[in-house]
């Protein structure tokens, strides 16, 4: 009883302030792209107490803990069991690697560099090196089921990769995508591990927070702060519509991160001048699942 009334408390908050940032938002005029520069400083020391750190365990404990959580939920949406997998960005390639311990003929992973761990290739996993959105290398219906986490927000063409998935998707076969943070939610940027404080690649030129990174975390700072293609909510409608006969769009969900949303009332100008969609400062990531008519 109280936990509820914890969250009906909570709710209504939440309403509550993104109701004012609307308003804000629609209001605003966007006299500025971003804050003063001089400002970043005061944004590091404001948010330097709070821990900055990856978003998922890296270690092989946590790898593989999280790859048969990501297994087990696609052979519960599944009611067939695939012959043959494909996962575009796979990582280290935990989950392929559970796919093959439990008697799938052929694990594949595709990505732009191979960053498999020895013992995913020890159980059979292949690698394919190719952009997602141009994957000539692979004929038309190659795989029974085809993954990917939190990938697509960083390849340039989600739309062509879209495409390519359903071409190379066997009659029968499941799509499962699930990706984000989408560039325009508070963690877009991926820049957790450098400054634990969100929208800061709104509230600033993307140069000052690489220039941070650079300060505490050394030359190799990119790999803190990955590649991201900038594409708004907006940009990722053809994901709920357009699909041919062949195709059935058995879900779509997508998560709403809005414990950020007094930034937008701080700073509405700024938001505004973005030119998207108010949505699309909130939409934190998508899911989307595809059948391939037999």
């Amino acid at each position: 009883m109280l936990n509820q009334l914890k969250n009906n408390i909570s709710n209504k908050l939440f309403r509550y302030n993104y109701k004012k940032a609307k308003q804000a938002f629609d209001k605003a005029i966007p006299f500025r792209n971003y804050l003063p520069e001089s400002e970043f400083e005061k944004f590091v020391q404001q948010y330097s107490n709070v821990a900055a750190g990856p978003r998922q365990d890296y270690s092989l404990a946590g790898m593989e803990a999280l790859a048969l959580e990501r297994f087990q939920y696609i052979a519960n949406k599944i009611n067939f069991k695939p012959a043959s997998a494909l996962e575009i960005g796979p990582g280290a390639g935990f989950v392929l690697k559970k796919f093959k311990e439990n008697g799938i003929n052929k694990a594949v992973a595709l990505d732009i560099v191979d960053s498999l761990y020895p013992e995913v290739k020890k159980a059979g996993v292949e690698i394919v090196l190719s952009s997602a959105d141009n994957m000539a290398c692979i004929p038309d219906k190659s795989y029974d089921l085809i993954v990917s986490w939190s990938a697509l927000e960083h390849i340039p063409n989600p739309r062509m990769v879209y495409d390519e998935c359903l071409r190379i998707l066997k009659p029968g076969g499941y799509l499962y995508l699930h990706f984000g943070p989408l560039y325009y939610s508070p963690w877009g940027y991926h820049h957790y591990s450098v400054l634990n404080c969100p929208y800061l690649h709104l509230l600033f030129p993307e140069q000052l927070i690489h220039n941070h990174a650079r300060k505490i975390k050394g030359e190799d700072y990119k790999g803190y702060l990955p590649w991201t293609n900038g594409c708004d909510l907006d940009e990722y409608q053809f994901l709920k519509k357009g699909l041919s006969y062949e195709y059935i769009l058995e879900s779509y969900n997508s998560g709403y991160d809005m414990y950020s949303v007094s930034m937008i009332s701080r700073y509405p100008e700024i938001f505004k001048s973005k030119n998207v969609s108010f949505e699309s400062f909130f939409v934190d990531w998508i899911q989307v699942g595809i059948i391939r008519k037999p």
